[in-house]
């Protein structure tokens, strides 16, 4: 297909870039990039994570030098921190730990992200570029339809936001990172040293992994440790026990794809049942 009548086919259906072949979408995301930024100063969000590294190769490649910005979770992946420094981003630290969240507002579920919203999502400048892609998620297809929006933090303050990878595909970022030699963070790479870009980078633990994080915890059983530590101070100051947040983070952990009812005729039975044991079995740790 040729440019001008893609140019045309895209202001009339923005779907269909996703057909378009990858250098084709390199060019005109430069061109984005550029118009944007001959009018504003944008900061790019670097996650760490291959999309992240893709845009900002592209953001070189337009000729600009921006600015980099990396919010830490204080629970982020082996080597990332190194990683995102020596790309160059500035560390944002948040306002508390991950662990300070969880003693003032629980375990973190699939369905409340708190810790999402103040470690990955901070403000970190009015105008901002992202990774995202439409490719990604069902949620994120229906979610971002733009390449530009306006993303709220508080009634006061929110930024404008950039995204030049929305109708790139997992394959482009493939290619991209292959053709280009781009590096990316060691958890992409094989023990071969292939690069996976069906791999993702994400917090420790997270309950939006499908198995809810629990690989994670086997692997860094101290971790889990530390979270049920915090939990427990949460539910004391709650006028809960010990006993209900480890019945709880069993409940987020192994049941919460299969409802509470499931949960309760599994574990409310006539045999005995302790939570605590259960989780010191399950990851081989002694917890407190």
């Amino acid at each position: 297909m040729k440019k001008q009548e893609q140019s045309n086919k895209l202001s009339q259906n923005k779907e269909v870039i996703e057909d378009y072949d990858t250098e084709w979408k390199i060019k005109h995301a430069i061109r984005i990039i550029k118009s944007v930024n001959s009018q504003r100063d944008y900061t790019v969000a670097f996650s760490g994570g291959k999309d992240s590294v893709v845009l900002s190769w592209l953001s070189k490649e337009a000729g600009l030098k921006l600015r980099h910005a990396y919010n830490l979770t204080t629970i982020d992946p082996k080597g990332t921190i190194a990683f995102v420094k020596r790309m160059g981003a500035e560390i944002i630290k948040p306002k508390h730990t991950f662990l300070e969240l969880v003693e003032k507002r629980g375990f973190p579920t699939m369905f409340r992200r708190f810790c999402c919203k103040e470690l990955k999502e901070q403000f970190i400048s009015p105008y901002i570029m992202t990774g995202v892609r439409k490719n990604e998620s069902v949620k994120r297809a229906k979610n971002y339809c733009a390449f530009e929006d306006v993303y709220n933090y508080t009634a006061k303050i929110a930024s404008v936001r950039l995204h030049p990878l929305l109708y790139f595909t997992s394959k482009d970022i493939e290619f991209i990172v292959n053709e280009h030699q781009l590096e990316c963070h060691p958890l992409y790479y094989d023990e071969h040293g292939k690069f996976c870009v069906e791999r993702r980078l994400g917090c420790l633990g997270c309950p939006l992994q499908g198995d809810r994080g629990k690989a994670d915890f086997k692997q860094y059983p101290k971790l889990l440790a530390s979270i049920a530590k915090r939990g427990i101070r949460f539910h004391e100051a709650h006028g809960r026990t010990a006993k209900d947040a480890y019945e709880n983070l069993v409940y987020n952990l192994f049941y919460s794809n299969h409802g509470l009812t499931k949960y309760q005729q599994t574990y409310n039975g006539l045999f005995h049942y302790d939570a605590k044991e259960f989780l010191e079995q399950q990851f081989k740790i002694k917890l407190p």
